[in-house]
């Protein structure tokens, strides 16, 4: 579904056109530069998916309602996908037909899924942006579902069993979640979530899988990582998921932007004109930092694992001791698994520059041209810059790589 609103800049009265792409979550936010002045133009779509009629917008900065003239510029933007620069100012063709065919291309050249089986219910119906989203692993849901996890953690922690078992009711899938035996339902609604999280590109996790697995056949070795892990890090490592989680769920309209694509690998931002702009990038400016420092403690379990896959016990390392491991800087905790092909690839694109600028509010829109963020990687460090269509990417691609470890833990340490 398309919408058409004709506003002005506020800054410097340039007549705009917004042809809007709408998504599937009931708050959107918008916010692009002005063509003329550059000036960011933030507005947010209350979307009520029983009746469209009802939807509305509010204009949340630098913005007024005009009627549309000849000298009214258009843009285009969709609030799930991002448009080739070509694209941006065309007036009659929607881009989201070229968009979704694109990135279902790639998704399929990439194995993340087989088009003809995701799509077989659509078969004979014509090509559509709604069916692009779902096949490539769009989920409507997901935002009131994380609420409703949450919630029911939150019950589980004050014992109040019945109330969760109820709130847990109301999770989308409840009836169709794989249930892991010899845990509470809250452990198998966040494991099917997290799946729900991942798709369609489960094959980093799949191939981690396999090593857990092999490891497990270790039995008294992976029995005593278990019992480390559930006496020391169960409680502490699975708050530090819901909080991370939630963190994230707080400002999903903007990261959700980009999701599609990180969820299926493909950098949008090469031929595309920079227009998206932070809406409240105050709110997420320390997020990658956090899910660094997340991922960076949690990796230790993978570390474990390698040893075991070595032939060693889980607290024992070729020349470390697990004491003089746990006091490793993040980075050179990191470089532990680079020996290991499968563990390598998941602590690629992990970058500690980024976090640095993240963790220490380093960051800045960039005045001139609010599209992109500048930051610097130390305190006196060189000013670099990024767009924000890449930051949002890349906290993406770290979320996705926790998602991971929280599958991992729930069905190999915590089962």
């Amino acid at each position: 579904m398309n919408n058409r609103l004709s506003i002005a800049c506020d800054t410097c009265k340039q007549r705009i056109v917004l042809r809007i792409g709408v998504g599937s979550q009931i708050k959107q936010s918008i916010a692009v530069q002005c063509p003329n002045c550059k000036q960011k133009i933030a507005l947010e779509l209350i979307f009520d998916k029983q009746n469209h009629k009802n939807s509305k917008y509010n204009l949340l900065e630098n913005c007024f309602y005009v009627a549309e003239t000849d000298k009214s510029i258009a843009i285009n933007l969709h609030t799930e996908l991002v448009y080739p620069k070509e694209f941006i100012h065309e007036k009659i063709f929607m881009p989201a037909m070229f968009v979704s065919q694109k990135l279902m291309s790639h998704a399929e050249k990439k194995g993340f899924f087989d088009r003809k089986s995701s799509l077989k219910q659509l078969d004979n119906l014509p090509f559509t942006i709604q069916s692009a989203f779902h096949g490539l692993g769009g989920d409507s849901n997901l935002l009131q579902d994380w609420l409703i996890i949450y919630k029911s953690y939150s019950l589980y922690k004050n014992e109040q069993i019945k109330l969760m078992e109820q709130e847990l009711k109301k999770y989308s899938n409840i009836k169709n979640i794989y249930v892991l035996k010899k845990l509470p339902i809250i452990y198998s609604v966040f494991h099917d979530f997290l799946l729900r999280f991942l798709h369609p590109n489960y094959i980093l996790y799949n191939n981690i899988k396999k090593q857990f697995s092999k490891a497990k056949k270790s039995k008294i070795k992976f029995q005593e990582l278990k019992s480390y892990y559930n006496v020391n890090l169960k409680k502490y490592y699975f708050e530090n998921y819901l909080k991370i989680f939630n963190d994230y769920f707080k400002n999903f309209s903007e990261f959700n932007r980009v999701l599609l694509n990180s969820k299926i690998e493909l950098h949008p931002e090469e031929g595309t004109e920079c227009i998206l702009c932070p809406v409240n990038f105050e709110d997420i400016d320390m997020f990658y930092g956090n899910a660094y420092e997340y991922i960076t403690t949690h990796i230790t379990i993978f570390t474990c694992i390698n040893n075991i896959l070595s032939n060693r016990k889980f607290n024992e390392f070729e020349k470390l001791t697990f004491k003089k491991y746990l006091e490793l800087n993040k980075d050179s905790k990191l470089k532990t698994l680079k020996n290991n092909p499968i563990f390598n690839l998941f602590i690629q694109n992990i970058e500690s520059t980024l976090r640095n600028a993240s963790h220490h509010r380093w960051f800045y829109i960039d005045k001139d041209n609010p599209g992109y963020l500048l930051y610097r990687s130390g305190g006196t460090g060189a000013i670099h810059q990024i767009s924000y269509i890449d930051y949002l990417y890349k906290s993406n691609i770290l979320m996705m790589k926790i998602a991971i470890m929280a599958l991992l833990e729930i069905k190999f340490l915590i089962k």
